[in-house]
């Protein structure tokens, strides 16, 4: 609903309506998302200033916001409660009342355009709680109000409550719906589902970790059967990649807000939307590192570990860094994949081949450039469009396209010469099956890029290979050609 529209909803008795910010007006809480964000940008200056204006929480606010400015155009607004702010623009005045820093607060309500004043901490004062109530009374005074209602979340609201004519929480907490209750004025509430094992679990990325599957590539191509060590070392590597990747997007995700906020899809992550603490981020982070590390440790090689440290050290560049300098980016990424099937080698003690390598570099450098260019296609605007925390223009996708078809290319190419090596034909009972393999790998390939130049390709490349069927059917086969080629499972031979 349109703020300027009315609505069929009451509305709220009262001259004024005080509405607070954080948790109310917006999900999340704007201090917690700037000290979030500090932690990773300026972790040193926040360390100084936390420790310098301790016990000072306006001061506090005002120093963060001298140096954090949120994109108050792609903050994640509550729609129940702009409908209700709606429902009583014609028949009360609207206030923003917020223990934030005036200097948010001010860019919130010069964005909506609906509030006639503005009342916050200014540095000195920390309008929180009984102060904030006082400041309301102040108010009042001043522009000759008499009635009021107050719109709020938390416990430091109810001396508010206490007194407003017109109490609106917008909580779910049975704890302070019952205290509310008790004040003798009958309240209104609006809902507000805290974080669920759902938002954490899409934190985590779990559907990511299939990439991680990677690291156990090495196993069925090792010349020797694995041994029960092999196999619990590859487990233990894929849980340390899977909660080192899963510690990576959170950092991503809180240095990315404002980029995820502005794209159609990613905004609706759980800490672009405001559905999960962003105080949570910086220790959940460490948490999942400091357990991958563990898990590193319990794998028992020097290697694995110093791989697994150059990966964290990768994509932590990335996050930071290199994902806006344009073509090294998707080398980086490509370089990930590949650092996953050789730290997998490593973990499992079974050499990794040239041929893998070579393969592998060009194989999901194709891969890496297909979702960029899918990226670039959906991009709005005009060709000369920037891409929201990229180094790319929308003009940039022909040549993207070029690029990834090629290493595409190439990498059948590299398949075909290690199924025509002496090498291969030495290792390989049937050598000869891997031909069949080519045309398949061109067909998922040539699939891949069908969808991205159509601008369809809504997803990581290799999570749409384990969601569609004919992916899935390919890598079959694939895998088929590759066991008759080293003589499992199948009586007749082939010619080599």
């Amino acid at each position: 609903m349109s703020l300027t529209e009315r609505s069929a909803t009451p509305a709220v008795s009262g001259d004024v309506l005080f509405v607070d910010l954080d948790g109310t007006l917006i999900y999340g809480d704007l201090l917690h998302e700037s000290i979030a964000r500090l932690v990773f940008r300026r972790p040193l200056w926040l360390a100084i200033t936390l420790m310098r204006l301790a016990g000072t929480p306006a001061r506090l606010k005002r120093a963060i916001a001298a140096v954090y400015t949120p994109d108050v155009t792609t903050l994640p607004y509550r729609h129940d409660v702009l409908e209700l702010i709606a429902a009583c623009r014609d028949s009360h005045r609207m206030v923003l009342a917020t223990a934030g820093d005036k200097a948010w607060a001010e860019r919130v309500a010069d964005h909506l355009g609906f509030f006639e004043s503005v009342v916050a901490s200014d540095g000195r004062d920390n309008i929180k709680g009984a102060r904030k109530l006082a400041a309301i009374h102040e108010w009042c005074a001043r522009h000759g109000a008499t009635t009021w209602g107050y719109v709020g979340d938390s416990h430091s609201d109810v001396p508010i409550w206490r007194e407003a004519n017109e109490v609106i929480v917008v909580s779910d907490s049975p704890r302070l719906r019952d205290t509310v209750e008790k004040l003798g004025t009958t309240p209104r509430f609006v809902a507000a589902p805290g974080p669920t094992l759902a938002d954490l679990g899409r934190v985590l990325r779990v559907q990511q970790w299939v990439k991680n599957l990677l690291v156990l590539v090495p196993l069925p191509l090792s010349q020797t059967p694995p041994t029960p060590s092999m196999l619990v070392n590859g487990m233990l590597a894929l849980a340390a990649f899977c909660l080192a990747a899963s510690g990576i997007y959170v950092i991503n995700d809180l240095v990315d807000l404002d980029a995820d906020r502005a794209h159609p899809r990613k905004r609706f992550r759980p800490f672009a939307a405001g559905r999960f603490p962003m105080l949570f981020g910086p220790p959940l982070a460490a948490g999942l590192l400091a357990t991958a590390g563990g898990l590193a440790y319990a794998v028992g090689s020097s290697g694995f570990g110093i791989l697994l440290a150059v990966y964290l050290v990768l994509t932590v560049a990335y996050t930071l860094i290199l994902k806006r300098l344009p073509i090294l980016d998707v080398l980086v990424l490509a370089s990930l994949y590949m650092l996953r099937i050789i730290a997998g080698g490593a973990a499992t003690a079974v050499p990794i081949s040239e041929w893998l390598l070579a393969f592998s570099m060009f194989f999901f450098f194709s891969l890496a450039l297909a979702k960029r260019n899918s990226e670039l296609l959906r991009l709005a605007g005009t060709p000369g469009s920037l891409a929201a925390g990229r180094g790319y223009l929308a003009s940039d996708a022909p040549f993207i396209q070029t690029l990834g078809i090629v290493s595409g290319m190439i990498s059948v190419l590299v398949f075909a010469l290690f199924a025509h090596s002496p090498e291969t034909r030495q290792l390989y009972a049937n050598s000869f099956a891997l031909w069949f393999a080519c045309p398949l790998l061109t067909l998922w390939l040539g699939r891949v890029w069908l969808f991205s130049t159509r601008g369809t390709l809504s997803e990581d490349p290799v999570m749409f290979a384990v969601r569609d069927g004919v992916s899935i059917a390919t890598g079959v086969l694939m895998l088929a050609c590759v066991l008759y080629a080293r003589g499992m499972g199948f009586p007749w031979p082939l010619p080599t």
